[in-house]
């Protein structure tokens, strides 16, 4: 198979060149305390990665900082006959004095009420029927090429091709970050390597005219 590129890239890699990825995936909220979660998904939680968890609550998003403490696959689920595995994880927070906490505390006593009357902070309770909540993992990572269309990254996580997320390139250091949209146009393991790795390409997009000329001066620079 040929790719076809819009644009020409340009090898920037060990330029110090970087690019900020955010991606968010719907899980399952199992437990939930206070000072973590008990989450189930499709997305091959990283140990030791910290994620931003985002649960709604009385019309308002309370997003928690949190790290994967474990994990392991609990099931596998068949989509158009391939066996995918689905992941069960601990999450633990760590912003758990913050004022959101103080809002999980609220949603969880709404759920139980008499843990109103006797709080413990590792207390979590079952949540049945099970919730969904965003969990947000960003990864900062070097970009290996870039083109006025698109960049080349290496990422521990492994984006599903076509997924749209935020992104955010930093050129140079004097001057602010570029953010816009990014579209996953492939997703390959990179050989031997271990933890797995993946070599991914982006077409960017929702980029504004000005930073479009900044790109197209930048790459004029290194071209």
């Amino acid at each position: 198979m040929i790719e076809k590129r819009e644009n020409e890239r340009y090898v920037v890699e060990g330029m110090g060149i970087y690019a900020k990825t955010m991606f968010n995936t719907v899980v399952e909220i199992l437990e939930l305390g206070v000072s973590g979660a008990l989450i189930s998904g499709a997305q091959r939680f990283l140990i030791g990665c910290e994620y931003i968890f985002k649960i709604e609550h009385r019309d308002k998003v309370i997003p928690i900082k949190g790290v994967i403490v474990w994990k392991k696959i609990t099931m596998t689920k068949i989509t158009e006959g391939v066996r995918n595995p689905i992941y069960t994880a601990g999450l633990e927070f760590l912003d758990v004095l913050t004022v959101n906490a103080e809002q999980l505390k609220e949603l969880i006593s709404d759920k139980v009420q008499e843990l109103k009357e006797r709080w413990l902070s590792g207390v979590r309770v079952k949540v049945q029927p099970p919730e969904k909540a965003v969990i947000s993992y960003i990864e900062t990572c070097v970009i290996k090429d870039i083109s006025l269309s698109g960049i080349r990254i290496e990422l521990e996580q492994e984006p599903p091709v076509d997924i749209i997320f935020t992104l955010e390139l930093t050129l140079t250091r004097n001057e602010s970050s570029i953010c816009c949209k990014g579209r996953i146009a492939f997703c390959h393991e990179v050989p031997a390597t271990m933890p797995k790795r993946y070599d991914i390409g982006v077409e960017l997009t929702d980029v504004l005219d000005s930073d479009q000329l900044r790109l197209r001066r930048f790459i004029e620079t290194i071209s």
